[in-house]
């Protein structure tokens, strides 16, 4: 189980991510299982402590296929307020234009 191999700290802010999932995002939850949701709050709570967790693990544990699974994760980071900032290769890499990194760089370095 995801939450043995995570510390007393993490477990308990996982637990507060899912009292507030509960109320924030219900209607994600809906179409959830409670596992899988336990499961995202416990990844969530390892991220913001900066624990390192076996993603792959999660997935499997969460019962959820793999996309679902990052889709999931990304809506209860927005919902739940906890998005960590991007960086431009970071957006690059995300929407596959790599080549884009470097020209947004260059116009941001004439910008400053």
């Amino acid at each position: 189980m995801p939450a043995q191999r995570l510390g007393s700290p993490h477990v308990m802010k996982a637990e507060e991510y899912l009292r507030l999932s509960e109320v924030k995002c219900a209607p994600l939850l809906a179409q959830m299982s409670p596992t899988s949701s336990a499961v995202i709050c416990l990844d969530l709570a390892a991220t913001v402590t900066g624990n390192p967790v076996d993603k792959s693990y999660f997935v499997k544990v969460s019962g959820l296929k793999r996309a679902t699974y990052q889709c999931y994760l990304r809506s209860f980071e927005s919902l739940l307020a906890l998005q960590s900032s991007f960086g431009i290769r970071e957006v690059a890499v995300q929407f596959s234009c790599l080549e884009a990194a470097h020209l947004a760089s260059k116009i941001l370095q004439r910008c400053s």
